[in-house]
């Protein structure tokens, strides 16, 4: 591991594309140093293939509806994540939500242990307590947002073989779009906005 890495330290009011494009960065680097580690190598197969886009979309959550860095995440947003937006919003097959714990749990542990985050045991437990019902809500439809719902071809609401999608297509015009400013097709002489199209 580099010796000098800055840890991501701030909790923000708004939303800044600079502390996004940060934390996405340190997930990329201290990913590449993970896969290094006794820590990575303990995972399962499929903790080990979904890894990076596990910690991707973590960490990318706990900044985006939170606002926060890595080193400020608390237990209450890892509730929500885990509860709510990875079961509605992550459009991924069953063995990534089962993944999830242990890959998370191995990652905060390893960063603990490199100086990286701050006391993660809290952090770690709750991860525990919540993963099985994690998985649980990731299967059931009635927790999935409308676009895993679109995903995964389960959407309730439009039944896509009845969908009518001329609502949705442009409309093509017989004629050329007559300008405000033209000449008015009747031959008056007038501008179109004076003559026919003052209605």
């Amino acid at each position: 591991m580099s010796k000098n890495v800055t840890k991501l330290n701030f909790e923000d009011e708004y939303f800044e594309d600079s502390h996004a494009t940060q934390i996405q960065r340190w997930v990329e680097n201290r990913y590449d140093e993970f896969v290094e580690t006794s820590y990575f190598e303990s995972l399962d197969e499929n903790s080990k293939e979904n890894t990076k886009f596990i910690l991707n979309v973590f960490f990318d959550y706990c900044y985006s509806y939170f606002l926060v860095s890595p080193d400020r995440i608390r237990n209450d947003m890892i509730e929500e994540i885990m509860l709510d937006l990875f079961p509605r919003k992550v459009s991924a097959d069953k063995e990534t939500f089962v993944a999830f714990e242990l890959v998370v749990i191995s990652f905060l542990l390893w960063c603990q242990e490199s100086n990286l985050i701050e006391s993660v045991d809290n952090i770690c437990s709750t991860i525990k307590l919540l993963s099985t019902k994690m998985i649980e809500r990731s299967q059931d439809s009635s927790s999935w947002g409308i676009a895993k719902s679109f995903f995964f071809g389960q959407s309730p609401e439009i039944d896509l073989n009845e969908f009518n999608m001329q609502h949705f297509m442009p409309v093509k015009r017989e004629t050329p779009k007559i300008g405000r400013n033209n000449a008015c097709p009747c031959g008056s002489g007038k501008k179109y906005k004076k003559c026919c199209g003052a209605n």
